[in-house]
């Protein structure tokens, strides 16, 4: 709570924080083989909105020509 209160002057200068959700896009026998790591790597750039007690919201904004979004 106390990081929360620090952030909330940052937060009232801001109308949005744009972001990338995920760094790299594991397959599932990655992530069976490592989950506890690669969940830790794929909350990089969102674990903050939990830990502000905020809301984050996904948007797609297309694919790669790799098909992955």
């Amino acid at each position: 709570m106390e990081l929360r209160r620090a952030a909330e002057g940052a937060w009232a200068t801001c109308d949005v924080v744009v972001l990338p959700t995920i760094a790299e896009y594991p397959t599932v026998n990655a992530l069976l083989a490592e989950p506890v790591k690669l969940n830790s790597r794929l909350g990089l750039f969102t674990n903050f909105a939990n830990l502000f007690d905020t809301a984050a919201l996904s948007v797609p904004t297309g694919t790669m020509s790799d098909g992955l979004p």
